[in-house]
């Protein structure tokens, strides 16, 4: 590969923020200890707020109208994953960061066919229709093959399943809230 993409976002609030320490990957090198590489304090978007972008724009690439582009949309499932795996933030116990990112997305980036307001029905939609499913999944496989990854990622199926169960359980949890 003779380049790297960069990709930045500005379509949330930027708040709330709260402080996080960040370091380098090679700080966790154990050959590398002696170095003591820096480390920093940053503002950083708040953990349920930043989840709750990434739940609401899988709803938004399973159910708006047109078909999404599949190129690179694969890692939105792969990193939703990811955070739920390591418990970044409790989707359940942060229902005002699923509102106030439902209000923002529902005033300014309208999708046709995207209806975000469903999603505090009981009615999030993580894991799309057959008919989109074989294409983003290849993109996954099209992301592995091109060293995408420090290692080997799950299958795109285990993810499918897992969000699946997650899919089911929030809605039934803000279904009931």
């Amino acid at each position: 590969m003779d380049y790297i993409l960069l990709e930045f976002g500005g379509r949330n609030r930027g708040r709330p923020t709260v402080v996080k320490q960040v370091h380098t990957y090679l700080s966790e090198v154990a050959e590398l200890a002696a170095l003591n590489l820096p480390s920093t304090k940053v503002q950083a978007y708040d953990p349920a707020y930043i989840l709750w972008e990434k739940l609401t724009a899988l709803h938004q690439f399973c159910t708006q109208t047109s078909e999404p582009n599949p190129t690179r949309l694969s890692r939105h499932w792969y990193d939703v994953d990811c955070l739920l795996q390591q418990n970044f933030a409790d989707p359940i116990q942060s229902r005002q960061a699923m509102l106030d990112v439902i209000e923002m997305k529902s005033s300014r980036w309208a999708v046709t066919g995207v209806d975000y307001r469903q999603i505090a029905e009981g009615k999030l939609v993580l894991v799309p229709v057959e008919e989109r499913l074989a294409a983003i999944e290849k993109d996954h496989k099209d992301a592995m093959d091109g060293g995408m990854f420090f290692y080997t990622p799950i299958g795109f199926e285990e993810i499918q399943k897992n969000l699946l169960v997650m899919q089911n359980s929030l809605n039934k949890s803000l279904f009931e809230y």
